[in-house]
């Protein structure tokens, strides 16, 4: 059980295996998972959730397996469609959504991000959204005075197409961002409430711009303060990142 909560425990156990192997209490995120595990193996002091994850394999005969994601990746007509709206140029995948509030940068950074990607980069930024978060999309949009395309609706797969030949892929600790990254895309995360060290890029040529330091309500998914710790995040830092992360892409 790489996921370790209760739920996913419970479906562990409820698959009838005869050995049911999850992490020890002190790296679960609900510590009642650990009452239907029936080995809980110790995996090191790890600090990326992917390392923590690989740790665990060790326990079932894979040792020290790579931090690598062999994952074919197929074009679909979502590329095609993308280009189409870039013009042809290079273009970078802005991802506002996020699962928590907390996680959030804003339509109105992203938007004025997007402005900024296309007058000081010469990046076309197209704006993913998923089945909720069209009108969130819609808004970066507006806030990138023109700038910004809305991206058609993309799935899964879509996604780690468009990841792989994207110049850039930009947004929170959400699923769609590390997906991207698995499928090849280089990334730009922009953390708040959550670690870098644990939930930030995981390969070499991503990078992040964190508040984690400064923030008093870490791993919260709505903040308790007037003004979340990520909101104090600046478009040219964010911009800044993606410029070195470009740099590290073509040299």
């Amino acid at each position: 059980d790489l996921q370790g909560l209760l739920k996913s425990a419970v479906l562990a156990r409820c698959s009838g295996a005869a050995r049911v192997v999850g992490f020890p209490p002190v790296h679960l995120r609900e510590r009642a998972a650990s009452w239907l595990y029936s080995e809980q193996p110790e995996i090191g002091a790890v600090a990326h959730v992917i390392d923590r994850q690989l740790g665990l394999l060790r326990a079932v005969g894979i040792p020290n397996p790579p931090r690598v994601f062999p994952l074919r990746i197929a074009s679909t007509p979502a590329v095609a469609a993308v280009m189409r709206l870039a013009e042809g140029g290079p273009f970078a995948l802005l991802i506002p959504g996020a699962g928590w509030p907390n996680k959030e940068w804003g339509p109105g950074r992203f938007g004025a991000l997007a402005s900024a990607m296309t007058s000081r980069l010469g990046l076309a930024p197209v704006v993913c959204w998923g089945p909720t978060e069209r009108a969130l999309a819609e808004e970066v949009v507006r806030a990138s005075n023109g700038s910004a395309r809305l991206a058609p609706p993309t799935g899964v797969a879509d996604l780690a197409a468009l990841a792989r030949v994207a110049a850039v892929v930009v947004g929170g600790d959400t699923g769609p961002v590390h997906l991207s990254e698995a499928a090849g895309g280089r990334v730009v995360c922009v953390l708040g409430p959550t670690d870098p060290v644990r939930n930030g890029p995981a390969l070499a040529g991503s990078g992040f711009v964190s508040r984690f330091a400064e923030c008093g309500c870490r791993y919260a998914r709505s903040c308790r303060r007037a003004t979340p710790c990520i909101a104090t995040i600046e478009v040219d830092e964010v911009l800044a990142e993606v410029a070195q992360v470009r740099a590290m892409a073509s040299g």
